[in-house]
């Protein structure tokens, strides 16, 4: 009896010890090691997933969507979970609308994962989410459309397939907006597969408006490629730009490109308005006319003799496309005279022309804050890059490289009374609750020259089209002020100017009492014609008439006072 007592207490406390044994060995794992252990299944059978947050709307000024989201699917597979590839391929198909036979040929290689189709978007939405078959995994994303299409694809810009901005305003976005992170949670099956999602419910970015008007963006696209086509031109670009406070209305440009398809190459992202520089030629003697006046070298009436069109120094020779005698001040900006401009710039002498090319904005950033700007070439007058006919042939736009964001700035500062603003591009940006997070002012660089200086170069412009090389640009009803450019190129053989390869240009304004429009219109290489007074100025005439149409500002009868030029 007592041996069997002794066994039953023996058995007893072994069977409490196990027990004891099993419930510390439950609290260690469910209490005490729980951390750790839940960790463990969620590396297995749970994947986190953390992205940017979804991009903002970006706006032009009248809130015209240019760049939205649209629901768009991420379609990819394991092919080691498909029993049959065709079955799987021809049911996908039917549902999603891809081509069959290019589902089979991505799940048939060698690797378990591979995508079928990234920001896929489709009206069988109903479908693809129904559709349930092994190894199949649809993921909803969203996708950059573009409403405007090719009108606004090199300024607004695109996103990467990961949604980080590549050019243009996207990119801009980038660094204008502080994108929160999303952590995004979803299961993962026995074989470490995304299970189906759901649609982000992140955070979304603030919204972006532009000073861009649509309108005179489509203006502006529709004229250029017509005029391209016309003129045969290699490329081409019009920007539009309020004088009175540096806003930019317009920038369009050709050849351009549908950023809502998926081939764009790398030359389609450069903007030539800003990313490009060019020699101006003859709409940069603003810059030289406005140094003489300002520095008292010369008045409007003083008299030059122009050579009768040939004019030799040192070992260069100087042309006009016209043989002039004896020109006024003013009658060298009508009739563009480089010999005229090429003798007030040996008057002026290097270290003034450098000094007001530096005081129009030209070889520096504008301030536009827009990606890849280009700075333009400006060589240093005490430089090697600065020969003893540098300063006579820079005069009349030769030997200087500008963008057009620089030039349109400067004629713009002309426009207003002598003012030089920055070039704005983004008016603001608001977040999800309409709060404003950025909101841009009117940024002053400098007063460039006076008003009365600023008048008389007005006076100057006009003649150029009331009577000079810009007649074509004239416009019924109103004062137009601005200046023709026909420049050589350097043929990149050669490395000499070229005879038969030149850039046409116009830029002006409207109307002369009281500019409303700067407009700058720049042509490359056209075939029919290379003076930018048979190519250009119709362009410009055309885009200013439906810019005043549309901006409402009233005609009023012209007050032009001839004036004599040439003696």
């Amino acid at each position: 009896m007592k041996s069997t007592n002794n066994r039953i207490l023996a058995t007893s406390i072994f069977l409490l010890f196990m027990f004891s044994l099993i419930v510390v060995r439950l609290l260690f794992l469910q209490v005490w090691n729980y951390q750790k252990l839940q960790n463990l299944v969620n590396a297995q059978v749970v994947q986190t997933k953390v992205q940017n947050s979804i991009r903002g709307t970006i706006y032009d000024r009248n809130q015209h969507v240019l760049a939205m989201n649209v629901k768009s699917y991420s379609i990819s597979a394991n092919s080691n979970l498909i029993e049959d590839k065709k079955e799987f391929s021809d049911k996908l198909s039917k549902c999603s609308g891809l081509n069959s036979a290019e589902i089979y040929k991505q799940i048939s290689r060698k690797s378990g994962f591979s995508w079928i189709k990234r920001q896929y978007q489709s009206d069988k939405y109903d479908d693809l989410e129904n559709l349930k078959m092994k190894g199949l995994n649809i993921q909803k994303t969203v996708n950059r459309y573009y409403p405007c299409k090719d009108l606004t694809a090199q300024l607004v810009g695109v996103v990467g397939i990961d949604g980080q901005g590549l050019s243009g305003i996207e990119l801009y976005y980038d660094s204008l907006v502080k994108r929160e992170k999303v952590v995004e949670v979803f299961n993962r099956d026995g074989m470490r597969n995304a299970l189906r999602m759901s649609s982000l419910n992140g955070l979304k970015s603030p919204d972006i408006v532009l000073f861009i008007d649509s309108t005179l963006q489509y203006i502006a696209g529709r004229e250029l490629e017509s005029a391209m086509k016309k003129t045969r031109a290699e490329s081409g670009f019009i920007i539009m730009q309020n004088p009175k406070n540096g806003e930019i209305l317009a920038v369009a440009s050709y050849p351009n490109f549908n950023p809502n398809t998926d081939k764009i190459k790398t030359e389609n992202l450069v903007n030539p308005a800003i990313h490009k520089v060019f020699e101006p030629g003859s709409t940069f003697k603003i810059v030289t006319a406005a140094a003489a006046l300002t520095e008292r070298k010369y008045k409007p009436d003083d008299i030059i003799y122009c050579e009768n069109g040939s004019f030799k120094y040192q070992d260069i020779e100087v042309n006009d496309h016209e043989k002039y005698g004896y020109l006024s001040m003013d009658g060298l900006m009508a009739y563009s005279s480089n010999i005229g401009f090429a003798k007030v710039g040996m008057a002026l002498g290097r270290e003034k022309i450098y000094y007001w090319m530096k005081q129009f904005g030209f070889g520096n950033y504008t301030g536009s804050n827009f990606p890849g700007e280009q700075m333009g070439i400006v060589f240093n007058p005490f430089s090697s890059k600065w020969s003893s006919v540098s300063g006579l042939t820079i005069s009349f736009g030769q030997g200087i490289c500008v963008t057009g964001l620089q030039m349109i700035n400067a004629y713009s500062a002309i426009a207003n009374g002598g003012k030089l603003y920055e070039p704005q591009i983004v008016k603001s940006v608001i977040d999800d609750n309409d709060n404003m997070v950025f909101d841009s002012e009117p940024r002053l660089i400098r007063e460039v020259i006076s008003t009365d200086v600023s008048e008389k170069l007005k006076k100057m412009l006009n003649d150029v089209v009331e009577i000079g090389t810009g007649q074509l640009a004239n416009v019924e009803g109103y004062s137009v002020c601005g200046k023709t450019g026909t420049a050589q190129k350097i043929d990149p053989k050669t490395k000499h100017y070229s005879t038969s390869k030149y850039i046409a240009s116009f830029c002006g304004f409207l109307p002369m009492e009281d500019p409303q429009i700067t407009i700058l219109v720049v042509l490359d290489e056209p075939k029919t014609s290379y003076w930018a007074s048979d190519v250009a100025c119709p362009v410009f005439s055309r885009i200013a008439k439906e810019s005043m149409n549309y901006l409402n500002i009233p005609k009023k009868e012209k007050k032009y006072d001839i004036t004599k030029l040439s003696y």
